[in-house]
């Protein structure tokens, strides 16, 4: 949570010294939605992509977002360090971490759907599991009535709605 600024003033910590905490915190929290978000961490491609306005790299919202936040905080630790403007840098950091509460939500809701996801293919995939034990064992039932196992694959994959390719992958080394 980001202090106020007065909290900042009164600190037995230098306010200086609270202000590049809180930079440091809040940029390490930003820098796992950036590497989700462009597959890496590269902060000075992400930087020269925002003064250049290079709209192929940050081609959607959440990118641009991501990246000026990235750019915002050298901006804030430059204010700090070379001009000791702690307002300004204070002033930073809000609009970090609204851009970060932001990105976040999006996060969050990109992985709910991608565990919702998994779950459901992890479903169809113990349904196929299923239906190719069911096509073995119908297979060793009936071996006797199958001329080839090409002849096999043909009917069973007729009578379990697959392909002849799978069924006969199936049967291999059966």
């Amino acid at each position: 949570m980001t202090k106020s600024l007065t909290e900042y003033l009164l600190s037995p910590v230098s306010p200086k010294q609270n202000v590049l905490d809180d930079l440091n915190r809040v940029e390490n929290l930003l820098d796992e939605i950036t590497i989700y978000t462009f597959g890496e961490l590269d902060k000075p491609k992400l930087i020269d992509a925002v003064h250049s306005n290079n709209t192929e790299y940050l081609n959607s919202f959440q990118k641009k977002l991501c990246a000026e936040s990235v750019r915002d905080i050298k901006l804030a630790k430059g204010l700090v360090n070379n001009w000791d403007d702690l307002l300004g840098a204070y002033k930073l950091i809000a609009r970090i971490n609204f851009n970060r509460g932001v990105l976040l939500e999006e996060y969050s809701q990109t992985k709910q759907i991608s565990e919702k996801m998994s779950i459901n293919a992890s479903k169809g995939h113990a349904n196929n599991k299923a239906i190719k034990e069911d096509a073995i064992q119908y297979y060793r039932d009936n071996r006797q009535s199958f001329t080839s196992k090409d002849n096999a694959a043909e009917k069973i994959a007729l009578q379990f709605n697959r392909s002849f390719a799978t069924v006969r992958v199936w049967l291999r080394g059966i």
